[in-house]
């Protein structure tokens, strides 16, 4: 580990779903991101992985792959190690449909990278534009990868956080 980051054994332990468990150690990362002498290269591989998971995750979670996208995030979750490295962990079927929407994503993102990211009125009739992500994001919703990840995360808990 790169960083040490720390967390008490009592407050994992007491979570019982699996994104609040993920996102109590995220939490730890961005604590330390806050900090201005922190850069990305401070932070392992799995961390990283992590970290993009969890932005894919609640991005998705929230306005879906249209939000992901206006947010800014194609590069985070299909520019980078994340797709292989989840399957590696478990989450093979999260990563067979992140591949399967890979181009989609990536024509919607080019396509919005100049819009006005505060214009939530052309926000909102991306939904109506692209009704294929609707599809998309009930794919996800059904195998967010989420346990999977958790399952990795608790058996190599050392290579993403300190416990105390």
């Amino acid at each position: 580990m790169n960083i040490h980051l720390k967390i008490k054994k009592d407050s994992l332990e007491s979570i019982e779903h699996p994104d609040e468990y993920l996102e109590l150690i995220t939490s730890k990362y961005y604590d330390l991101m806050k900090d201005k002498n922190t850069e990305w290269s401070m932070f392992t591989e799995d961390q990283l992985t992590l970290h993009f998971y969890m932005i894919l995750y609640n991005q998705v979670q929230n306005g879906g792959f249209i939000q992901l996208l206006w947010n800014g995030y194609f590069s985070y979750t299909f520019e980078t190690p994340l797709i292989e490295t989840i399957s590696e962990w478990g989450a093979k079927n999260t990563a067979k449909i992140l591949e399967k929407i890979k181009l989609d994503c990536s024509k919607l993102a080019e396509e919005i990278a100049d819009d006005d990211k505060t214009d939530l009125k052309l926000f909102s009739k991306l939904y109506e534009k692209y009704p294929q992500f609707d599809a998309f994001d009930k794919e996800f919703y059904d195998e967010d990868g989420v346990d999977e990840v958790k399952k990795y995360v608790e058996n190599h808990l050392n290579d993403f956080i300190i416990i105390e």
